[in-house]
C-alpha cells in the first residue's frame, strides 16, 4: 500500500541520505507517525512530515 504519505515520507528520507541524515518514522499501525532525523549521534524529533521538511530546508537538503 503505498499512500501519499508514504510516498512524501520516501522522498524526503531519500533527500535527508543525499544530505547526510537518516529520517526514520514510527510505525504507522501504532498510532500517527513520528519521524526522527539522525546524523552521527544527534537526534531530532520531528511531531510531522512538514516538520521533517522544514528541518531538510535548514540542513540544506530540499530545494
Amino acid at each position: 500500500m503505498n499512500t501519499a504519505e508514504d510516498q512524501q515520507f520516501a522522498t524526503l528520507a531519500a533527500r535527508s541520505a543525499l544530505a547526510g541524515h537518516s529520517l526514520v518514522r514510527s510505525n504507522p499501525a501504532d498510532g500517527a507517525a513520528a519521524y526522527s532525523a539522525m546524523h552521527w549521534g544527534f537526534l531530532k524529533m520531528l511531531p510531522t512530515l512538514d516538520a521533517a521538511h522544514a528541518f531538510l530546508v535548514q540542513i540544506g537538503g530540499a530545494r
